[in-house]
């Protein structure tokens, strides 16, 4: 009896899938077993593609002639680094009118919230680009310098310096490697504007070289 009944049991799984078998078929009519095979294409892993670094931002400088330090030629300056604007302009400003302002060294203004943020960005390594006014004297009937700063992450920074003298613009594309995070943090912990904008400049430009020229 105890034969019988096992006999029975075994025909009744007999077709009943076999948990993890992926191969198909059909015993009762004679049809082959097929198995399905997934091949991964070299260089990816599962469905996720693997891709080489990302092409470095930023490396290069696009040389042409301008007569000013505006907005609108101090970007084009280094190629392949559009980036969001996330300071206000850092000016410096002499609060008497009509003043050269190096005649008020100990006067100037400067817009402190939009400092703080770019320090703040400085030390956060916050994507984005923003411009700080200068305050170094570049002789008789010249201007301060401009920085235009771009961020493209990690601990890198695209500067464009530039300078309106008496004997026309010049300028430079530098790129750096930032202080570190707790430089800026002291830079912000400076006891008035000029020291916090001195230390911001600092490190931003204590390793720095000159980018070199596009396609060269």
């Amino acid at each position: 009896m105890r034969r019988v009944l096992a006999l029975l049991l075994l025909a009744a799984c007999g077709d009943r899938p076999i948990p993890g078998d992926s191969s198909t078929g059909d015993a009762s009519t004679g049809t082959a077993a097929t198995t399905t095979t997934t091949t991964i294409p070299p260089g990816t892993t599962g469905d996720t593609p693997t891709t080489g670094p990302a092409p470095l931002a930023c490396s290069c400088a696009a040389y042409f002639d301008h007569t000013g330090c505006g907005d609108d030629e101090l970007w084009p300056q280094i190629a392949d680094c559009e980036q969001p604007t996330i300071c206000p302009t850092v000016t410096v400003a002499c609060p008497r009118p009509n003043q050269d302002i190096y005649s008020c060294q100990d006067e100037l203004v400067i817009d402190a919230e939009a400092l703080e943020c770019a320090i703040a960005a400085l030390r956060d390594r916050t994507p984005g680009r923003f411009i700080i006014e200068g305050i170094a004297n570049g002789g008789l009937f010249s201007a301060p310098p401009v920085f235009a700063v771009r961020l493209p992450g990690a601990d890198q920074a695209a500067t464009t310096s530039c300078q309106v003298t008496d004997t026309g613009t010049s300028w430079d594309a530098i790129a750096s490697t930032l202080a570190e995070p707790s430089f800026f943090s002291d830079c912000l912990a400076k006891p008035n504007t000029q020291a916090r904008h001195a230390c911001a400049l600092a490190g931003l430009l204590m390793d720095k070289s000159t980018l070199p020229l596009c396609g060269a």
